[in-house]
């Protein structure tokens, strides 16, 4: 099941957050950078994002249980992929795939003409699977504030993204 994120989502998907970094970040982060990870800072900073709205975020459901978050914003022609995690219990099961359609989804009617998305240069994961997506690094590089990690940025055109369910108005 797929729903808006309430800001009573926050510690699950703080969880889910930091789930997923542990697991796919290892290489790009260093491991104790991720053990440093807190599930109660994430929650904070999660309910402050949830709390002033300024993206739309979406959680998968499992059984009851917040498995997945996706969060896009939209400023002027961009539109950013601010976060797309899937606890690693349920990765390759297309919970990634339904999160980044839905948030497509809600922001259809909004006016914007790319989308971006920031990842460590070192996530293969996450760049193949925003390629089924259409997207493509453009050479942009800057570095991670919390990490000092590199990353990179994919972009694709909303004409050429390639989703089940086009976003409205494309």
């Amino acid at each position: 099941m797929l729903r808006q994120a309430t800001v009573s989502d926050a510690d699950a998907i703080a969880l889910v957050e930091v789930r997923a970094w542990q697991a796919a970040y290892q290489r790009a982060l260093g491991v104790e950078f991720l053990n440093e990870l807190s599930v109660p800072l994430r929650a904070t900073a999660w309910t402050s994002s949830l709390a002033a709205a300024d993206a739309i975020t979406v959680v998968a459901e499992h059984e009851g249980d917040v498995i997945g978050v996706c969060s896009v914003t939209v400023q002027g022609p961009v539109a950013e992929i601010a976060s797309t995690c899937v606890d690693p219990l349920h990765w390759h099961r297309g919970n990634g795939r339904l999160l980044l359609e839905g948030g497509w989804e809600r922001i259809g009617e909004r006016t914007w003409e790319e989308a971006h998305a920031w990842l460590f240069l070192h996530n293969a994961m996450g760049r193949a699977f925003l390629a089924r997506f259409g997207f493509r690094m453009d050479g942009s590089k800057r570095v991670h504030a919390a990490s000092g990690a590199e990353e990179v940025r994919l972009r694709v055109a909303r004409t050429s993204l390639a989703v089940s369910h086009p976003p409205l108005g494309h």
